[in-house]
């Protein structure tokens, strides 16, 4: 919808589950009709649809994409992502350590892997307040540490567990924290 609201078109290709192949179809229809120059795919499903389906069509350029050190593949996606990325001019990804970790336990080239990190601009949110001052907006006693987490609740990959067992932990010693959580 931000991408409409802005006049950008959007296309739904409406598949129904991820083993729905009507999506092929549909996406190698829109490539062929629209004559896409540049294709741009996010995450492993994505990146293998589009990296076959733009090298079926022609696009000249398919770059991919990902976010995620992804633990879960087993060696046939590992296979599939090494003959997707060889269609492909190269991928995008946001730190070294996801770079490293598609160079060494995936196979790929390194040279066309480049890494973008993800940015925040700080001075966008910054809080003028005292430490105290937030405090007690929060409602927490002075001197109780704040123990924040800020995330998808993604394991194993994001650790949760690992903080989890810590606050409970520091619970048990009677530490004097307090926990704030947001999730997606």
């Amino acid at each position: 919808s931000q991408f409409r609201e802005q006049g950008i078109r959007t296309v739904c290709l409406g598949g129904k589950g991820r083993r729905d192949a009507r999506v092929l179809w549909r996406l190698y229809g829109l490539l062929k009709t629209e004559r896409v120059d540049v294709l741009h795919c996010y995450t492993s499903r994505a990146n293998w649809l589009g990296a076959l389906m733009g090298a079926w069509v022609g696009v000249p350029a398919v770059v991919l994409s990902d976010g995620s050190i992804r633990t879960w593949m087993r060696p046939w996606h590992r296979w599939l992502d090494r003959l997707c990325f060889r269609t492909a001019r190269g991928m995008v990804v946001p730190s070294e350590a996801l770079r490293d970790f598609d160079v060494n336990r995936v196979g790929l080239n390194g040279d066309r892997i480049w890494v973008i990190p993800n940015g925040v601009d700080l001075d966008r949110f910054a809080i003028p307040a005292t430490k105290e001052a937030v405090r007690r907006e929060l409602g927490m006693d002075a001197p109780s540490a704040l123990v924040g987490y800020v995330g998808r609740l993604d394991e194993p990959v994001k650790g949760v567990a690992v903080l989890l067992r810590a606050m409970a932990r520091l619970h048990a010693l009677e530490a004097g924290f307090e926990n704030l959580n947001y999730r997606e």
